[in-house]
């Protein structure tokens, strides 16, 4: 379901940013292939392509 959705998102988006405070989350979003970020506004990102 995420792979359909990240398929569908890089149509309109470069990037998709999220944040989670859960470790069981950060790890299924870098196993969804996100980077982890150390960042203000983001705690995972994905390049998605669509520029």
């Amino acid at each position: 379901m995420v792979h359909q959705l990240l398929e569908n998102a890089a149509v309109h988006f470069y990037q998709v940013r999220l944040s989670t405070d859960s470790s069981e989350a950060a790890a299924f979003y870098l196993r969804c292939g996100f980077d982890q970020v150390a960042d203000d506004t983001a705690t995972h990102t994905k390049t998605l392509g669509h520029s």
